[in-house]
């Protein structure tokens, strides 16, 4: 599996620059080959474990910092987002080969710049899933670097002070959801469930950010905008795709 994989993906390095127009575009080539493999015997993968906060809950809670224990209670206060994450734990089926953790830290990328492709790194999540969960992942990738290199200060985050600028996320979901959109004829995945799924990603992001402190201002809107993926992904893809 590795191995056909990083066949696609030449010259790599264990680096990524988030701002270089094409990564997306490789990205998608990457998703496309992994999630059109065929033949190959994996375990069936859990549904992304934010999902199962509305029916699991306490059990959640017992595993998680008092700082996370907050977290999950504003999302236990939000029915809306509670019907959607357990309308799309139902959802999920194991339809095709996915990474299950698509994130800059398990991606090599070209070593000069031209992003001539991507391979994936730790396997560890691998399994049978849906495909819009990888491409999710990728999409919120962008999002939460977007929003976590914004400053807050005084109680506001300061979006015109983000060090990766908004726009420069938006092209490059778009150049990726259009080349898997592109390359994966014939499958179901539409925009707005990989919408839903980065909202989802976005949610555990979240938590992840948020194990030894207090949750921080950006960490604030990394859940608002992981709930709004989910709850109105229409609006989400009309803020990522209109014309600049």
């Amino acid at each position: 599996l590795v191995e056909t994989l990083v066949a696609v993906a030449p010259e790599i390095q264990a680096s990524i620059a988030v701002e270089t127009d094409g990564i997306g575009i490789a990205i998608a080539n990457v998703l496309v080959a992994l999630h059109g493999l065929s033949g190959i015997s994996l375990r069936h993968s859990p549904p992304p474990w934010p999902t199962s906060i509305p029916a699991d809950a306490p059990h959640l809670k017992a595993q998680m910092t008092p700082y996370q224990g907050d977290i999950l209670n504003r999302i236990l206060g939000e029915p809306s987002l509670c019907s959607e994450l357990l309308r799309l734990s139902r959802r999920w089926q194991g339809m095709a080969v996915v990474h299950g953790d698509i994130r800059w830290e398990n991606l090599l990328a070209a070593a000069d710049g031209r992003a001539t492709g991507v391979a994936l790194l730790d396997w560890e999540s691998a399994g049978l899933g849906l495909p819009e969960w990888d491409v999710g992942c990728a999409i919120a990738a962008y999002l939460g670097e977007w929003i976590f290199s914004t400053p807050a200060i005084g109680g506001r985050v300061l979006l015109s002070e983000s060090g990766y600028v908004f726009e420069t996320a938006r092209r490059s979901v778009r150049q990726l959801w259009e080349r898997y959109a592109q390359s994966s004829r014939g499958r179901t995945v539409t925009l707005l469930d990989a919408i839903q799924w980065a909202g989802v990603r976005l949610l555990a992001m979240t938590f992840e950010r948020s194990r030894y402190e207090h949750i921080s201002w950006p960490a604030v809107c990394c859940m608002q905008l992981g709930a709004n993926c989910v709850t109105d992904p229409e609006q989400c893809e009309a803020a990522l795709c209109e014309a600049a």
